[in-house]
C-alpha cells in the first residue's frame, strides 16, 4: 500500500518572521483604513476631536503643527499615502501567510521586498541615525540573511543526487 507523503513542516523561524509580517500587515491596514475615513472627513475637525479624547494638550505646539500639517496635505497625495499603506499592508500579508504556511514563494517574495528596501532605511539612517531606523535595519537584515540561508539549505536538501558514475 503506498504511504501518502507527510507534508513538510516549516521551521519556527520562518513561522516567526511570518507572524512578524502578518501583525505589521494588519497594522498597515488598520493605519490605511483609518486615513481612508479620516481623509473622508473633515480633517482638523477629526483630529481635534481625537486629541480631545485621547486627552492630548490642543495648546501644545507640537500637537498643533501636526494637526495643520495633516489637515494641508493635498488631495492627491492623501490618495498616494492610503494606497501605500493598503500596498504595505497588503504586501505583508501575502509574505506572512506564505512564510506560515511554508512556501518557498513566500520566503522569495520576503526576500526580494524586505531587501529592497534596506537601501532607503541606510538612506535614512545616513541622513538621520535613530535607535528605532538602525533596530528596523538590523531586523530586516536579520530576516534577509535568516531567509537566504535557509533557501539555500532547503534547496540542497532537495536536490536529486546524481547517479554514481561508472
Amino acid at each position: 500500500m503506498p504511504s501518502t507523503p507527510t507534508p513538510s513542516r516549516s521551521p519556527l523561524g520562518l513561522k516567526l518572521i511570518g507572524v512578524a509580517k502578518l501583525a505589521s500587515g494588519v497594522l498597515a491596514l488598520a493605519v490605511g483604513f483609518g486615513l481612508f475615513r479620516l481623509f473622508r472627513s473633515d480633517v482638523a475637525v477629526t483630529l481635534e476631536s481625537w486629541i480631545s479624547r485621547l486627552r492630548f494638550d490642543p495648546d501644545n505646539r507640537l500637537i498643533h503643527e501636526a494637526v495643520t500639517r495633516v489637515a494641508n496635505i493635498q488631495p492627491g497625495r492623501r490618495r498616494l499615502i492610503e494606497a501605500g499603506a493598503f500596498f504595505y499592508g497588503s504586501l505583508h500579508m501575502v509574505e506572512g501567510f506564505g512564510l506560515v504556511r511554508g512556501k518557498n514563494w513566500g520566503a522569495f517574495l520576503t526576500i526580494i521586498a524586505t531587501s529592497s528596501l534596506i537601501p532607503l532605511e541606510l538612506y535614512e539612517i545616513a541622513r538621520k541615525p535613530t535607535a528605532v531606523r538602525i533596530l528596523v535595519l538590523i531586523v530586516n537584515a536579520a530576516f534577509v540573511v535568516y531567509l537566504i540561508r535557509y533557501e539555500a539549505r532547503h534547496r540542497r536538501e532537495n536536490e536529486p543526487t546524481a547517479p554514481a558514475q561508472p
